[in-house]
């Protein structure tokens, strides 16, 4: 770098206030919008003195005496009254049934816990329909999902796995 390209002075690191560049700012009170905030040097009104500050409170301090501390607050609990919302209110209604009821041939499944499944959707008209509702209702007819840490999962995998089977021609 030349030296003509040099700027003759640093001027990083120099602090310049208004004043030295010749821009009068006029004095006033603080406002009102910020009571509390501590107002910087130079800017409180002639005649004005700034606001003391409150001196720290410590809890050893000599100016409560021991023992007197402000009561406990009460606290109010409200218990609700109402029975908790089963999740079947949130599901949409049954679809509009026909006179004849069809039912899933489970002669050639091999799976007890998707034979399970399908029988219960048929005996309940496709309720639950949530497989968390379904792990539930069929936990105590099929030991494998009783035993299972994750019922759930177990019933999705096994419908899943079942759903993608190769399927027979006809």
């Amino acid at each position: 770098m030349s030296a003509e390209h040099r700027m003759p002075y640093n001027t990083r690191r120099k602090s310049l206030s208004l004043a030295e560049l010749g821009i009068q700012v006029p004095k006033r009170a603080r406002t009102v919008s910020h009571p509390s905030a501590p107002s910087p040097p130079g800017t409180v009104a002639e005649g004005e003195a700034p606001p003391a500050k409150k001196p720290k409170r410590s809890h050893d301090s000599p100016s409560s005496p021991p023992g007197t501390m402000s009561p406990p607050r009460s606290t109010t609990i409200r218990i609700n009254a109402c029975p908790p919302r089963r999740a079947v209110e949130h599901t949409p209604p049954p679809s509009p049934g026909s006179t004849r009821v069809a039912t899933v041939d489970t002669e050639g499944i091999g799976d007890d816990i998707v034979v399970a499944a399908i029988e219960q959707l048929q005996k309940t008209g496709n309720r639950p329909h949530l497989v968390k509702e379904l792990a539930a209702a069929l936990a105590p007819a099929v030991a494998a999902i009783e035993k299972s840490a994750n019922p759930s999962a177990l019933i999705s995998s096994r419908l899943t796995a079942y759903l993608h089977r190769t399927w027979p021609s006809i």
